[in-house]
């Protein structure tokens, strides 16, 4: 008995552990192919919990024998086909290197691709209470925790080693021995090694997706995105989580980027470069500095584009005042003494995601700063214009425009096609004579870079035309309220065409309010008692999940790197859940304390920001949300439980899943964007209290 008991558990345990190892690596290969941006996060998850919702709806209405054991089977059947499918979405749409996805294609794509799957995850749960005659409460802790298990071997071990079709084709052979024990097969044990076996066969039919005359040269696993490289004739083109991040060899690109900001200052000695091509490097060597630091995160990413550099290249990066650092650009900055730089070069990408946009916040600015020197300057490049300006992006260069001017005393721009910011705390000489004197003297070679372009970049009436044009933006660019990261979201709908996301601006503050009515109409005409128990645990999956991703995209602007953090985050979020449902799951009165619940969550929420300066704070409060979770789920199931166990158990499961795919929406799409990370938490808090208000009203009536 004990032994079945056990084998049971431990099944259970696998479910858990599966849905999370896969829900995260589908999250981490889905960033990849829409290019990263946060915006995909909380549409995977969305979808994701949606279809494990429905899943779960589902479950509870199936009274087959086998179907739990069965389940394990369709999973290991599912998990290989569902990441072949995520490697085949851009070559079925015929995308070209780099080219955006729509927001309709992302959703639509997203759940064709990963919906089966979650399906039959989300079935699980309640087929697992009416197969094992397991308490609700007691299935849904060892289901978080296995999750938690999920979450801390994705993190610690098999991030940056093993690929997420390896990650998918291990899971399958999991779910194929627990299939094997619960139905007690030795033939289905057999097929335990063939997913593991298939998986060259998988990779090999995934290296046919790469554009017609690109070559995949190298393909690596980095704790913080998945890195490719690609060859087109001579060309190569690096690109992390999707995202570009330099073409070699790019001369013109190479020689720009370095000869500008250096003639921009008048005797550059030590200089600090953040991100892009190593190659930059070879160029600002000319100008003699005596000290150039280059820094990239991500050392995988360091090495492999390196390997890709010529010998000269190479040995240019191998000079002695060169020091190439694998560090945080932002945590390197802070953590430098004051005035130790002549130039600081933002060679990174526009603030697109929440990941690069806090390298263009105000708080940013002022540390970027400190570590000048006297006379220092500070240079970045946004995206340029040719003869029109989107109000769009004259919105997103104009957020950071405006707190570039927050900080320093001068901000030189330049003309609209070349896109360049220069901030100094004293004047910055933008005279084309003096400039072009300047880098003569300096008897600079180079191949394709003309002292003459200065000539045009720094013409007196489109210079004028520009700063008119970004002055009259008043909007500043935070930690806590990432607008550039908003507006460069609406220059990448103009570019699809426009849809819904256009109008988020003109919404402005009204998004919490419009957020926050539907619930309030939804609880005054759920105060039944068979409605407003299954709408709490809707409003409470909601909130706890949309509060999920606030952690999420806060970690993310203020540590950049989520990406290596996501697993562990979720894994104490279920920790929480497994620990807070388990350890409540037979208090007394369900419904004071479900009411008492909400407002514990409430003050969680109200409390956070105020530490969230502090990394381990986020994990702490993670599992505190979870643990709250976990306890409301189980008061709201003994209210429940006169229903029937596992049918009750099913709808109460799909009623959190669906609430927190409502939540994940709403909080990287409306939420965070509009309100910023202090405005979304606020509305978090008033779903809290309407929730609180729909039970102290049910009680009161049952009373």
């Amino acid at each position: 008995m004990r032994k079945g008991v056990a084998m049971t558990d431990a099944a259970v345990l696998m479910m858990g552990m599966s849905a999370i190892l896969l829900q995260i690596a589908a999250l981490r290969e889905l960033l990849t192919v829409f290019s990263g941006n946060e915006l995909d996060i909380g549409i995977t998850l969305a979808v994701w919990l949606l279809s494990v919702g429905s899943g779960g709806f589902l479950g509870g209405r199936m009274r087959t024998g086998n179907a739990f054991p069965l389940s394990f089977l369709a999973v290991a059947l599912l998990a290989p086909v569902t990441f072949l499918g995520i490697g085949w979405i851009r070559p079925l749409l015929s995308l070209s290197l780099g080219e955006s996805v729509s927001l309709f294609t992302t959703i639509i794509t997203t759940l064709i691709t990963i919906a089966p799957l979650g399906i039959v995850l989300g079935m699980q749960f309640p087929l697992a209470v009416s197969s094992t005659r397991r308490e609700a409460v007691r299935v849904y802790s060892l289901d978080a925790s296995g999750a938690f298990i999920g979450g801390v071997l994705i993190t610690l071990i098999l991030a940056g080693r093993i690929s997420a079709l390896q990650t998918a084709a291990a899971v399958s052979a999991l779910n194929i021995l627990t299939a094997a024990f619960l139905m007690r097969s030795v033939r289905i044990a057999a097929l335990t090694a063939l997913p593991l076996l298939l998986v060259p066969a998988i990779e090999r039919i995934g290296a046919l997706s790469a554009p017609q005359g690109v070559e995949l040269i190298e393909r690596k696993e980095s704790r913080y995105g998945a890195i490719e490289v690609l060859r087109m004739r001579n060309e190569y083109s690096v690109y992390a989580s999707g995202r570009l991040q330099f073409a070699y060899p790019d001369l013109p690109s190479e020689e720009h980027r370095a000869h500008v900001p250096m003639t921009l200052h008048p005797c550059p000695r030590r200089v600090l470069v953040l991100g892009g091509s190593p190659a930059v490097i070879r160029e600002l060597l000319k100008h003699r500095p005596e000290r150039i630091d280059f820094l990239e995160i991500d050392p995988e990413l360091i090495s492999v584009s390196l390997g890709i550099l010529s010998a000269g290249d190479r040995s240019a990066a191998g000079d002695p005042s060169v020091r190439i650092l694998s560090r945080d650009g932002r945590a390197f900055i802070k953590a430098s003494p004051a005035s130790e730089y002549d130039l600081v070069l933002l060679n990174i990408p526009e603030p697109a995601t929440a990941s690069i946009n806090r390298f263009y916040t105000i708080e940013f600015f002022h540390e970027a700063k400190r570590a000048l020197r006297d006379g220092g300057v500070l240079v970045l490049s946004l995206p340029p214009s040719f003869g029109y300006m989107s109000s769009e992006l004259r919105l997103a260069n104009g957020s950071v425009y405006r707190s570039l001017r927050e900080v320093f005393g001068t901000v030189a721009v330049t003309a609209e096609e070349y896109g360049i910011l220069a901030a100094s705390d004293t004047p910055i000489e933008t005279a084309p004579a003096v400039l072009k004197k300047r880098f003569s003297d300096r008897a600079v070679r180079t191949t394709l870079f003309r002292p003459e372009i200065l000539t045009d970049m720094f013409n007196l009436l489109a210079v004028e035309r520009v700063r008119t044009r970004l002055d009259r933006v008043d909007t500043i660019n935070t930690d806590k309220r990432p607008s550039a990261y908003l507006y460069n979201l609406m220059v990448w709908a103009d570019m699809q065409g426009g849809g819904m996301l256009r109008l988020l601006p003109r919404i402005g503050g009204w998004a919490g309010v419009l957020v926050i009515i539907p619930a309030a109409a939804m609880a005054f005409f759920s105060r039944s008692s068979r409605r407003a128990i299954p709408l709490t645990v809707l409003l409470a999956g909601s909130s706890s999940m949309a509060f999920s991703i606030v952690l999420l995209l806060a970690y993310q602007s203020m540590f950049g790197y989520v990406y290596v953090s996501v697993g562990f985050l979720t894994a104490l979020f279920m920790a929480g859940i497994a620990v807070g449902g388990y350890t409540l799951r037979n208090a007394g009165h369900p419904l004071p304390r479900l009411a008492v619940l909400q407002a514990g969550a409430a003050a969680i929420f109200i409390i956070a920001p105020f530490t969230f300066g502090h990394e381990v704070s986020y994990y702490v409060v993670s599992a505190l949300a979870g643990g709250t979770t976990g306890a409301e789920f189980a008061a709201a199931f003994q209210v429940r439980e006169a229903d029937g166990r596992a049918r009750s158990a099913g709808s109460l499961y799909a009623a959190d899943l669906v609430g927190s795919c409502c939540g994940a929406l709403l909080a990287s799409i409306v939420l965070v964007p509009l309100l910023g990370i202090h405005g979304a938490i606020a509305v978090l808090v008033v779903w809290k209290v309407i929730s609180l208000t729909l039970l102290l009203v049910m009680r009161h009536e049952n009373a």
